[in-house]
């Protein structure tokens, strides 16, 4: 049996957490298929602090579909 997980860190320290792997004695494979999306600069914070921070500079409103995320996908 194998445990897929993301090659984001967040995800793999996840995955370590649940502690799966040991439980179920399962191979990890890390894959680009399943990896989380990028959220760059954005990573972190709310869709209302962004929108926040980006009021105050002036910005205007934000949606990641049209927006993205600077320094991310």
């Amino acid at each position: 049996m194998a445990s897929y997980v993301s090659p984001r860190k967040r995800a793999q320290k996840t995955l370590e957490l649940l502690g799966i792997t040991v439980k179920c004695n399962a191979k990890v494979e890390i894959t680009d298929q399943i990896r989380e999306w990028d959220y760059g600069d954005y990573e972190g914070l709310t869709s209302k602090t962004i929108r926040e921070q980006r009021a105050e500079r002036g910005e205007g409103s934000w949606d990641i579909w049209r927006d993205g995320c600077p320094g991310g996908e």
